[in-house]
């Protein structure tokens, strides 16, 4: 009977020890955060209006206004290819700021309206008209713009976060958004005056 005992007491002891291991604890996902940009489209153009002005008067001075194949237009503003990342970064600007349709390193670029009265205008005040549009096509531009109403903007520490905790702009790319935002400014001022929500 003892040994029958000692069978069952070992026995016990293997289901103990066989108990499935404990599940780990699901790991939080921050990669939604505001700080970090990562996997995220841009949401603003990384290139100011005055240089990405370069993209539609190529297609107007080189193709009469019509149409481009990516490729032509890259050798047109300087690129030996259109698959170049600058160029890339330059033609999703204009397409940003409502300047051109079409993008991707195969792609047919058009002229779009704000385009075409920026780079051919038929009135003197139809280019700095267009210009501001082109501006305020940018929602997070116009949304900042229209924030500070017409007040100074910072350009420190505090405006950068003010961009991150007020508009979500990610915080590693909330920098670039300064700068161009602020160099965007001073040429619409230095082209036509400043519009009255943007005096300081």
């Amino acid at each position: 009977m003892s040994e029958q005992k000692e069978t069952e007491a070992k026995a016990e002891t293997k289901k103990k020890k066989s108990k499935p291991p404990r599940k780990k604890k699901s790991q939080v996902d921050h990669s939604n955060s505001a700080t970090t940009a990562k996997g995220k489209p841009w949401t603003f153009p990384k290139n100011t209006l005055e240089d990405t002005l370069s993209i539609p008067k190529a297609i107007e001075e080189k193709n009469a206004g019509n149409p481009m194949p990516a490729p032509d237009l890259a050798q047109a503003v300087g690129f030996r290819l259109s698959s170049d990342w600058r160029f890339s970064d330059l033609l999703k600007s204009a397409n940003l700021y409502g300047l051109v349709s079409g993008t991707g390193a195969t792609a047919s670029i058009s002229l779009a309206p704000l385009g075409q009265d920026i780079v051919a205008p038929s009135s003197p005040t139809q280019r700095s008209q267009a210009l501001l549009a082109a501006f305020r096509h940018v929602p997070d531009f116009a949304n900042v713009e229209s924030f500070y109403g017409g007040k100074r903007i910072p350009e420190d520490e505090f405006f950068l976060n003010t961009l991150t905790r007020e508009f979500q702009i990610p915080r590693d790319r909330a920098e670039i958004f300064a700068r161009v935002f602020m160099e965007n400014l001073k040429y619409l001022r230095a082209f036509s005056g400043p519009p009255q929500s943007m005096s300081e």
